[in-house]
């Protein structure tokens, strides 16, 4: 996940900014060092065009260390928050597609591949013809017009990390599109009711919406979630569908090798005249992560306890100790809002990339871990390692996403039928 985040993130990012120095990387060190000066007004210029130079700046930043002036370090902090989320808002943008012309359903989402970074598995032989007549055409909807045109489908638990597996329509099965809807980079569509009645007692009955819920698969979400609190659903004759006592989340955490997750919405069952859920209406929860950062310790014999910072993430190196015949490193990760992404669903933690570097610059993966601490906003993580070099010649490489961030995504379903 941390590869295809941070190649995406670079990728949209670089489309809505004005383009990069040649010479970036200079012209920072300057603007860093004019955060320094004697007057107010050059220490402000700095910061300003740091900031109008776009979120290329964040690669090129100095490390913050004991040396650093308090000043610098501050204007710095602030510097990196505003790139950040910068890149974070232009990472979450839905992408679009623009495609004219008569071409096979492969050239065409080769071409969306390119234009959008959402990779495609399964193309080889995919070869009906389509028309393709997009400008600006937001993703989902330019992929459910060609499955639909061209008999395919998506398969969302083909296995394939941040791609959309392509199969063919089973028989008999209706449109993609006839009742998805679409809302930023996510695509809803009901897909299942489930109705039970209770012959002994017809106080026991209940109704089961399934939603599955896509993402653009070049992210992965950690969590989408429904708040039974906000959500609304009538029959077609304006009779709430919500218990009294609806509450609660529901909702499941993202997979890398998935590009679907599947609500069930629990309702009551209308009387049996009923024949249609004429609305539901919700917002999703969707907890993403936001641009992956790399924190690097070096010098691993004298490094316990350091700490280093970036936006609003900290990674603390606490302790390095032999274990056996292996090296146990142990990190604190901690951020400043987690936005409740360490609380029921952590296990994104784990595709975070942890390595070693030893003194000729070979890599050193870890052969395993465990979790050595958990609360609300940190986690602490015990990364095991055989390491043949000199600990004082060797790097410590841990790469984890900067920010996390949690979006509201609205969407209104109607006219669905009851079984």
């Amino acid at each position: 996940m941390t590869k295809s985040v941070l190649v995406l993130s670079c990728l949209l990012i670089a489309q809505s900014e004005k383009a990069v120095p040649s010479d970036i990387s200079s012209k920072v060190r300057k603007l860093v060092r004019q955060l320094d000066d004697n007057t107010l007004e050059k220490r402000d210029s700095a910061e300003i065009e740091l900031v109008e130079l776009g979120t290329a700046v964040l690669n090129h930043l100095p490390r913050v260390t004991a040396r650093t002036p308090a000043e610098v370090k501050v204007r710095l902090g602030r510097i990196v928050k505003v790139l950040e989320t910068k890149a974070v808002e232009s990472f979450t943008k839905q992408t679009q597609v623009t495609l004219h012309g008569t071409m096979t359903l492969r050239k065409a989402l080769e071409a969306i591949q390119e234009q959008t970074g959402n990779k495609f598995v399964g193309l080889e032989g995919r070869n009906p013809s389509i028309q393709c007549a997009f400008e600006n055409t937001p993703y989902w909807e330019a992929i459910d017009s060609l499955l639909d045109q061209s008999n395919h489908t998506s398969d969302p638990y083909g296995g394939s990390e941040n791609a959309l597996f392509i199969i063919e329509t089973e028989p008999n099965a209706g449109p993609r599109a006839k009742n998805a809807v679409y809302s930023g980079l996510f695509r809803i569509e009901p897909t299942q009711l489930d109705a039970r009645r209770n012959l002994r007692n017809p106080d026991f009955a209940s109704l089961q919406l399934r939603l599955d819920v896509s993402w653009e698969p070049r992210i992965t979400p950690i969590v989408v979630a429904q708040d039974l609190s906000t959500l609304e659903a009538v029959d077609e004759d304006g009779v709430s569908l919500l218990a009294e006592d609806a509450s609660g989340n529901y909702g499941a955490q993202g997979r890398a090798d998935t590009s679907t997750i599947e609500i069930d919405l629990p309702l009551q069952l209308p009387k049996r005249a009923v024949t249609k859920i004429a609305q539901v209406e919700g917002s999703l929860d969707v907890t993403l992560p936001g641009r992956i950062e790399t924190f690097e310790f070096q010098d691993l014999e004298n490094v316990e306890d350091t700490k280093l910072q970036k936006a609003g993430t900290h990674v603390t190196l606490e302790q390095i100790r032999k274990n056996g015949d292996v090296y146990e490193i142990r990190v604190l990760l901690k951020f400043d809002d987690s936005n409740n992404a360490l609380e029921t669903h952590r296990s994104w933690i784990n595709n975070n990339e942890a390595l070693i570097i030893g003194a000729n610059g070979q890599r050193v993966d870890n052969l395993g871990f465990q979790l050595t601490k958990q609360d609300v906003n940190e986690v602490g993580m015990g990364y095991l390692f055989d390491i043949e070099d000199d600990l004082s010649d060797c790097k410590f490489i841990y790469r984890t996403p900067a920010l996390i961030v949690k979006m509201s995504i609205p969407y209104k379903l109607t006219d669905i039928d009851l079984p």
